[in-house]
């Protein structure tokens, strides 16, 4: 659908505009390990990537995802939202990496 393309492009890094906070259930927690956030990213990919042949076999335009918001997004747009998602968090990881100050 046509907000679905909206949704994307504001996803899509680098970050213009549309910044927005993260829902409560979604902050970032207090700083951690980087080892441990890298695996625990990994991990919620690899879950992620399991579950694509199962994802195959749905109809992608007409099965509807519940997300985090309360609303319900087609599996197609669901499957374009995480790598798009990814991309814009390691954008902006690299953003903070090389920022001024940051420990090397």
């Amino acid at each position: 659908p046509w907000w679905g393309r909206l949704f994307l492009k504001i996803l899509e890094p680098p970050v213009r505009r549309f910044k927005a906070k993260a829902p409560p259930d979604f902050a970032p927690r207090p700083a951690r390990n980087g080892a441990v956030v890298l695996a625990d990213f990994v991990e919620t990919h690899a879950t992620l990537l399991r579950k694509w042949p199962d994802w195959m076999q749905a109809d992608l335009r007409r099965t509807q995802v519940r997300g985090v918001f309360p609303v319900t997004f087609p599996l197609v747009l669901v499957l374009q939202v995480i790598p798009t998602h990814m991309r814009r968090h390691l954008w902006q990881a690299r953003q903070v990496a090389s920022a001024p100050g940051f420990p090397r």
